[in-house]
């Protein structure tokens, strides 16, 4: 077994799992009173692959899979249905494997990152290719999106934390802290960040896009 998802009522769990060719599976479970109840079960048609993350759309309409080994058809991401486990994309656009991904809320957006150094901004309805962005110079460790779905942070092995600004993809705010970056985290509505590296630990509020661009 990879990963274990519970609905936030408790209701039901996606269970993903490897069987013994290596192949990847996800099976949806009724959880009841007296133990688990199978519902369905979807192979994924990928093989030789590392599960590194996987997370829900802010209803929970969607489960996004991102893997650490690129398929061997080239799949970084996998989008299905919460409902049928019906596979609704598949990603791409990456020259190696994904190390996290998040759903950018009020959108079609999926905000992804690699150990190739970038991040992708991609449609998780269509899996095409938005927005290539550049700026760490080693493995982005991590994404993040707040409610309102108006920022994003990323964090990389350079030591690197940025906000950026999902109207326009265009970083906001750079903070420097450590030689590795450890999650990061955005405050719902966007407006304070707590980046966590080792025993360290920093809460900051993010200034707004007036104040920067009076800089």
């Amino acid at each position: 077994i990879k990963h274990v998802l519970f609905t936030n009522n408790g209701k039901y769990a996606y269970v993903v799992y490897e069987n013994d060719d290596y192949l990847l599976f996800i099976s949806k479970l009724l959880v009841t009173n007296s133990g688990l109840k199978l519902l369905k079960t979807k192979d994924l048609g990928i093989g030789i692959s590392c599960l590194n993350d996987i997370r829900f759309s802010a209803k929970e309409e969607y489960i996004l899979l991102s893997l650490g080994v690129l398929s061997s058809d080239g799949v970084a991401s996998i989008v299905l249905n919460t409902k049928n486990l019906e596979i609704i994309s598949k990603f791409e656009e990456f020259n190696s494997g994904v190390l996290m991904s998040c759903f950018i809320p009020h959108s079609s957006n999926v905000v992804s990152c690699s150990y190739d150094m970038s991040i992708k901004v991609w449609d998780y309805l269509s899996g095409k290719l938005v927005k290539p962005l550049y700026l760490h110079r080693d493995f982005v460790m991590n994404v993040s999106s707040c409610m309102n779905g108006k920022y994003f942070a990323s964090s990389g092995q350079d030591g690197l934390v940025t906000i950026w600004e999902t109207n326009s993809w265009k970083p906001i705010e750079k903070i420097r802290f450590g030689a590795y970056m450890c999650p990061t985290v955005l405050s719902p509505n966007g407006k304070t960040i707590a980046i966590l590296d080792g025993e360290s630990l920093l809460i900051k509020e993010i200034k707004s896009i007036d104040e920067l661009g009076s800089r």
